[in-house]
């Protein structure tokens, strides 16, 4: 009888299991509940994903305002002599795949015949294109960036389906080939273009959050797409002229930025968790490790072919101002906490690039004697420029031989983004030198402070501006700090000091190496992008438009 009662209880074990593992994707299947993620919510973390690992202290702050010049280090700087850490290097490089690879997932969810019909239920969005649009005007900024500062590097193309463009496909291609630029750059120049045309302007992207660039406005998208057709097909035009001006003139014609309301900018938070990286930055890191240089605050306060620059105190602190009172009420104090005018061209001073910190303790005697970053810079809620109108203002101007007009719209673009004031923009214009290629591409690098990247660029494509130091110059300390020095710690510093870099190069990085991880995940094809270089992977060998 015992047997018995075993073999049945053995069976109706055996025939629930049966049920419940026939039944178990029903069961646990909720109907309310999406079966992928939103792809508002993956095109939020995208955007933030790409400013967060492009503009922060590892990569815009230990590469790219360096090779801007716009910033100096105080302490260990020598990435600011071309000695590069090698994690800023993978930070960048894996920081910019990754946002790619969000983007590119939303291309997938969207083209999927299982998927893409889940995204119009879930978020009622106005159309799988206009997602599909904005994830490929997203990838070609990225990839824009990546081939700007490497040369070949993996690629990918919705729209191009070309064997050498290998990126973004997981498991199915871990070791992609390094794509040609020339190719890629004309591809960018198609993707952006089909993109723009691909774009309802009478639908949003996301009824509801998630683009915390344009809030979901189609125009301003398409009018992006156009404008980074021009930075592109710009620098472009000196490799292949007639496909640059086609897609110029076609690019001006769907409409470019006409204002600073059609700025792409990247919106961050007023809190110390989702703020601004480089205040996130700012709050985690006691010592911060990058202030302004003394030749680009030199350039503002008019020492060098302009007049003083009102942007200087937008840019820029006042020396001796204490960096906690930009945490607190946005005031600037003295060490004693008693209030510092910020109005007083005098109390700038920036750090003396490159200058060997190995003659002398340089974080002893600086540290108090340099504008570091002003409040408006490391605001939690500043936003981050993706492209703005002042930018093509200026290259109007230069397509337009070097356009009077032009530049002053780019100059007054600019001043009313950082809340200059009318009457001081007038008189600042008032007093500018007639357009002229050195002006103008010296007013653009003005304009692109905080936007190290294209600014790097800017310069390697035309040599301007003149500030900017070069290995072998000879290079003034400002007679304040001398003075300063001397007076807080006893001794003197040589008037002069020559900028050497540890790189055996004679200008600005031309590029930047590749990060060694690829030399161990994808080394052949690496070694065939090497080969290719003028001079192998190194900071001098110039890419396809760097003709300077």
């Amino acid at each position: 009888m015992k047997t018995l009662l075993k073999y049945i209880y053995c069976f109706c074990i055996i025939a629930f299991s049966s049920s419940c593992d026939n039944d178990f994707e029903e069961i646990n299947t909720n109907d309310n509940e999406p079966t992928i993620a939103p792809t508002n919510t993956i095109f939020n973390s995208a955007t933030r994903t790409l400013i967060n690992n492009s503009r922060d202290a590892s990569t815009s702050g230990s590469l790219g305002l360096l090779l801007s010049q716009y910033t100096g280090q105080p302490t260990n700087n020598f990435q600011d002599r071309y000695r590069f850490d090698d994690v800023s290097l993978i930070n960048l490089w894996e920081g910019l795949y990754l946002a790619a690879n969000n983007f590119k997932t939303i291309i997938d969810i969207n083209t999927s015949a299982s998927t893409k019909d889940d995204q119009i239920i879930v978020i009622d969005h106005g159309s799988n294109e206009n997602q599909i649009a904005v994830c490929r005007i997203m990838l070609s900024y990225i990839f824009h960036q990546l081939v700007d500062t490497y040369g070949d590097v993996p690629y990918y193309s919705f729209g191009n389906s070309t064997s050498e463009f290998q990126a973004l496909q997981g498991i199915n291609n871990l070791a992609p080939v390094f794509a040609d630029q020339d190719a890629i750059y004309k591809d960018l120049l198609k993707e952006l273009r089909e993109a723009a045309d691909q774009i309802d302007i009478n639908s949003p992207v996301f009824s509801s959050g998630g683009d915390n660039i344009y809030n979901g406005d189609t125009a301003k998208w398409k009018k992006l797409a156009n404008s980074l057709i021009l930075r592109i097909a710009n620098r472009y035009k000196s490799v292949d002229g007639t496909i640059s001006m086609e897609a110029i003139n076609t690019a001006l014609a769907s409409g470019v930025f006409e204002s600073n309301e059609d700025n792409a900018i990247q919106a961050f938070e007023a809190s110390a968790e989702t703020g601004n990286p480089l205040f996130v930055n700012f709050v985690q890191t006691p010592l911060f490790n990058i202030v302004v240089t003394n030749n680009f605050i030199n350039l503002l306060k008019g020492e060098v072919g302009f007049s003083l620059d009102p942007r200087l105190f937008k840019f820029a602190a006042p020396t001796f101002a204490r960096r906690s009172s930009i945490l607190s009420d946005g005031i600037y104090a003295d060490v004693d906490g008693f209030e510092l005018p910020a109005e007083f061209a005098e109390d700038y001073i920036g750090i003396p690039y490159g200058y060997d910190e190995g003659d002398n303790d340089i974080s002893l005697f600086f540290r108090d004697l340099y504008s570091e970053l002003s409040i408006d810079v490391l605001s939690p809620d500043n936003g981050e420029v993706i492209m703005e109108y002042a930018e093509v203002a200026f290259i109007l101007s230069e397509l337009n031989n070097w356009n009077q007009s032009n530049y002053e719209q780019g100059v007054t673009a600019s001043m009313e983004r950082w809340g200059i004031s009318g009457q001081e923009i007038i008189d600042f214009v008032n007093t500018l030198p007639p357009a002229s290629e050195e002006t103008v591409l010296t007013q653009k690098y003005i304009a692109l402070f905080m936007q190290p990247w294209e600014s790097w660029a800017e310069y390697r494509r035309t040599g301007f501006p003149e500030t900017i130091i070069k290995p072998g110059d000879e290079i003034a300390h400002d007679p304040i700090q001398l003075d300063d020095v001397f007076f807080f710690f006893g001794f003197e510093l040589d008037p002069t000091y020559i900028f050497e870099p540890s790189a055996n190069i004679d200008d600005v990085p031309s590029r930047l190496t590749y990060p060694s991880t690829t030399q161990n995940s994808n080394g052949d094809n690496r070694a065939s992008a090497v080969e290719k270089l003028s001079n192998g992977d190194q900071l001098d060998s110039k890419l396809i438009w760097d003709n300077n």
